[in-house]
């Protein structure tokens, strides 16, 4: 490949955006960027378009018909790639997790439930609301945060609420109960041991009245 090819391959054209007020306006912008090293044509209309052929770099065109004009520049085209890199950016952002919150609230008439409907429903990033009386609870699907519920609950309709937990923590809860249980069972039985008695015993005998040797935790 030959110099003039690759010189070739290297020339752009930098299509800027600014303010022209007439012709002098005009004049100046256009003769700025034609001075320019590597430029090898330019033009500016009234319409605030400036087109600029040649081997240069856009951004330093771009500062330069700043300085020159006074005024702000943008470059249309290429774009820079930092700005690339935030359009990217952007399209990899992930969208807002719709989630459920069940909140317990007390509803004491079809018009409090109606008007804790419509309160809530106005809320950003609520998608739907649904009211149990009979279970003082209230559904809130969306992308809205659950602490934010609260508060709005709390401050604008007066009333107290508060988060009820989903049924796989409850289930996490009860497995931290039974192993508290099971950690206190192996204590007793140590201590029993410790004290020279040789009929203690853990698992299920341990609260049977079938053993009259089972050990009674108290």
């Amino acid at each position: 490949m030959g110099a003039d090819e690759k010189d070739k391959e290297k020339v752009i054209t930098a299509v800027y955006r600014l303010q022209v007020h007439c012709g002098e306006c005009a004049r100046v912008i256009k003769k700025a960027a034609a001075t320019c090293d590597g430029v090898q044509k330019a033009e500016v209309d009234m319409g605030g378009k400036a087109t600029v052929k040649g081997v240069f770099d856009p951004e330093k065109i771009r500062k330069r018909l700043e300085k020159k004009s006074r005024r702000k520049v943008e470059l249309v085209s290429p774009l820079p790639k930092k700005d690339n890199q935030k359009k990217e950016d952007v399209k990899k952002k992930k969208e807002p997790e719709v989630k459920k919150t069940v909140l317990k609230v007390h509803i004491h008439c079809s018009g409090c439930e109606e008007e804790l409907k419509k309160k809530l429903k106005v809320m950003d990033g609520v998608h739907t609301v649904k009211t149990d009386r009979k279970a003082q609870t209230c559904s809130v699907e969306g992308t809205v945060e659950p602490e934010k519920l609260v508060k709005f609950l709390r401050k604008t309709l007066k009333k107290p609420a508060e988060v009820v937990p989903p049924k796989e923590d409850k289930k996490k809860e009860d497995k931290k109960e039974d192993k508290k249980e099971e950690k206190a069972a192996s204590a007793h039985y140590v201590n029993c041991i410790s004290h020279g008695s040789p009929y203690c015993s853990i698992g299920n005998d341990i609260f049977s009245d079938e053993n009259p040797n089972a050990c009674c935790v108290m």
